[in-house]
């Protein structure tokens, strides 16, 4: 089931590529103006509920530090979509971790990946997405974000 889960989400990280705005493509409407950019976390599917709020709750404290406006009831003009997998290592558990930030309409601006080697090999993977594990993929995925953001001379 590990192994299906891995070769699903790479198989997804090879089909999408890691950036869009291919081609020319304008930033839609509702990112061009400095100010009106707003993010929300919707979901990562298969996470249980521990993991879901406290990646709820990091991306909150995190766009706050960082002066991105949250909306927490999910209307944001970029929405956040996290996938997670985990693969049995030699050293414990690897967590494989992709954000997609989409628009509005549901056109992906950006995905971003990363992954951690936990020492643990739990029965069950999510254990070893703790806190720490849970603040450093919404930092990462930020850093991502606000270089992405950047680089399309994009305000928040």
């Amino acid at each position: 089931m590990a192994l299906t889960r891995i070769v699903s989400l790479l198989s997804i990280l090879l089909l999408a590529g890691c950036s869009t705005l291919a081609g020319g493509n304008s930033l839609p409407a509702g990112l061009a103006g400095a100010g009106s950019l707003s993010l929300s976390y919707i979901d990562t599917p298969d996470a249980p509920e521990r993991v879901q709020s406290g990646l709820r709750s990091a991306f909150l404290s995190e766009s706050a530090q960082r002066g991105i406006v949250f909306d927490p009831s999910l209307n944001g003009t970029v929405r956040i979509f996290g996938y997670v997998s985990f693969a049995a290592s030699t050293a414990g558990t690897l967590t494989i971790f992709v954000f997609d930030f989409a628009d509005e309409a549901g056109n992906r601006l950006l995905r971003m990946s990363g992954q951690f080697n936990s020492l643990q090999s739990p029965a069950d993977p999510w254990a070893v997405v703790d806190d720490n594990a849970i603040l450093a993929m919404t930092s990462q995925a930020l850093d991502e974000f606000e270089a992405w953001l950047a680089e399309n001379n994009v305000g928040v």
